[in-house]
């Protein structure tokens, strides 16, 4: 894990705007982000692909680990996001996106307890999210939080020969699309 200074919002959000290197504003804390192994970034990169050729056709932009969001008092890099319709930029250096619809965080060793917990709090107390997909990158698994009115529903995916699907988003993607390159199809469940 990355070492986490202390600092307030106009500090940090200097910070980033010149920094080399993203970092997340968490609670007073500024967390400079770490670089991800090569199946994170692949899984992160399918997804992408997969969501964008699906979901561009329905007016929705996304973007791969480089789009900061507002959550709350909060400012995250996560690793896949997509709006549909007009996105809601904050007037900053970058701009900060704030009406995401689907968020998506590909697990690593040093951040899957902040992807479980604190952003799982964090990310569906926002009024624009729909979905928050949870991604293994040690095995094929993904964990599907959907909203369905005013309550958040998870859906566990597991194996290659599974598939997710999104009634919100009115899609379906094989898990074997998501873990391409990384696991091959006869390894079963990993």
């Amino acid at each position: 894990m990355q070492p986490r200074t202390r600092a307030t919002l106009q500090q940090y959000l200097v910070l980033d705007a010149e920094a080399e290197y993203k970092h997340e504003y968490w609670d007073g804390e500024v967390e400079a982000m770490a670089g991800a192994e090569p199946e994170h970034n692949q899984i992160a990169l399918n997804l992408a692909l997969e969501l964008g050729q699906r979901l561009r056709p329905k007016g929705c932009r996304g973007a791969v680990g480089d789009q900061r969001v507002q959550v709350g008092t909060r400012y995250v890099y996560p690793d896949v996001v997509f709006v549909c319709g007009e996105p809601d930029y904050a007037d900053t250096t970058p701009r900060t996106l704030r009406n995401p619809n689907l968020l998506i965080e590909v697990l690593s060793p040093s951040t899957i307890e902040r992807d479980l917990e604190d952003k799982l709090l964090a990310y569906t107390q926002l009024p624009s999210l729909q979905e928050y997909w949870i991604v293994s990158s040690s095995q094929p698994l993904v964990m599907q939080y959907v909203r369905r009115d005013d309550m958040w529903v998870l859906q566990g995916i597991m194996g290659l020969d599974a598939a997710i699907t999104s009634s919100h988003f009115e899609l379906e993607i094989a898990m074997q699309h998501i873990y391409a390159l990384v696991f091959e199809a006869d390894q079963g469940n990993g």
